[in-house]
């Protein structure tokens, strides 16, 4: 990977939605209890550093990033996972 998705002050502020936006808020609850606040939902004082959608693509990725700065989840492989494994999938 050569692109990063983190601004200069080591935050990730996100905006945009997901079908799977509970297991999201989650994982961003968890990776924020490891390291407080990095993980941030934009807003008018934080602007957002990356875009969470999903997409729908016959593969077995559960999602994919890229230097647009996206994070997207294929509905094909998610929608067959339990909340759990949707979790980790984002844990990761």
């Amino acid at each position: 990977m050569t692109w990063h998705l983190v601004d200069t002050g080591r935050h990730l502020d996100w905006g945009g939605n997901t079908a799977y936006q509970s297991e999201f808020n989650s994982s961003v609850l968890t990776w924020n209890a490891y390291k407080p606040g990095v993980i941030r939902k934009d807003s008018i004082i934080y602007i957002k550093d990356v875009t969470i959608s999903d997409y729908y693509e016959i593969s077995n990725d559960a999602g994919v990033t890229d230097r647009n700065k996206t994070i997207r989840f294929n509905t094909y492989k998610m929608n067959g996972y339990n909340t759990t494994l949707k979790k980790k999938c984002m844990h990761t």
